[in-house]
């Protein structure tokens, strides 16, 4: 990326609010349901509070080298050769999991849309959207997800309130039925995937950032709103679908979304649900 571009906080807060989200909203809640049955939306609701501890020593990192990336951070503090080691585990990190992302989006346009069209096919092209936009720039990039931002966010909030009609509030019952282990080992399933890769915001955080006594609380805030929508999304799951057959479905809010009838006038919006998903790992992973 080029040493000058600067983004805004709010930029910063969109980055990680769509980043957060990304593929957790339609793969988590599975496994999600299969540690913690109709408990998973209390495991996204704890795990959102740890990420919010974790976000809290991201920023104090980042504040202590305000001039500095993520890797030269490593570099000035665990030494040259040590800190490139740590540097080359993040590359390595970031790319397998661009990779399994690109995997994902292909593998479900594959099972949902596209049937007989090869997967391989499908992941050039999400690939190539994805050197695309490299080449176009940072700034550019941040600048597209402010005009996605605000339908984005509005078609999520109708989804969610127009799936509300088909919930039952016996599939969260009983609370806590399960104990205390596999609620655990949901928690630490969800830090995992939602909480942790955010560290690699550290790369523009804060030295990319204009306003940087605003950008601690675009990412507190940006890191809060992703983990409320996932919590309504899972929990939604859950209602609407049971414990079960969250667990069993592979893309349970794609399924969910099948069932969205309002008045035999809103229905079969789950390609967009679905839009809106693919759009999230192309800008964000």
């Amino acid at each position: 990326m080029p040493g000058s571009f600067k983004i805004s906080s709010h930029q910063l807060m969109i980055l990680i609010l769509l980043y957060s989200v990304g593929t957790v909203i339609l793969h988590t809640p599975s496994p999600l349901a299969g540690f913690a049955k109709q408990d998973a939306w209390l495991a996204a609701l704890f795990g959102t509070g740890i990420a919010l501890i974790f976000v809290w020593f991201y920023i104090r990192v980042g504040n202590l080298y305000p001039d500095l990336a993520l890797d030269q951070i490593n570099e000035k503090v665990f030494g040259k050769l040590v800190g490139k080691m740590i540097n080359l585990t993040f590359f390595f990190w970031s790319f397998s999991t661009a990779a399994e992302t690109t995997y994902y989006v292909g593998s479900f346009i594959k099972t949902f849309w596209m049937p007989d069209t090869p997967l391989v096919a499908l992941n050039i092209l999400l690939a190539a959207v994805v050197i695309f936009t490299v080449r176009l720039g940072f700034e550019t990039f941040t600048r597209t997800l402010e005009i996605f931002f605000i339908p984005v966010l509005l078609l999520v909030t109708i989804f969610l309130v127009s799936i509300i009609p088909q919930a039952n509030i016996q599939n969260i019952q009983p609370v806590f039925e399960g104990g205390a282990k596999p609620l655990i080992r949901a928690i630490l399933f969800y830090v995992s995937v939602f909480t942790l890769s955010p560290v690699m915001f550290l790369m523009i955080f804060p030295s990319k950032v204009s306003e940087r006594k605003k950008g601690g609380k675009a990412f507190y805030i940006g890191t809060l709103i992703g983990g409320i929508i996932l919590i309504l999304v899972i929990m939604m799951d859950i209602l609407v679908l049971g414990p079960d057959n969250t667990a069993r479905n592979i893309a349970p809010s794609y399924t969910m979304a099948k069932k969205i009838n309002v008045g035999n006038f809103l229905m079969r919006i789950e390609a967009v649900i679905a839009t809106i998903w693919i759009l999230q790992p192309i800008r964000g992973r």
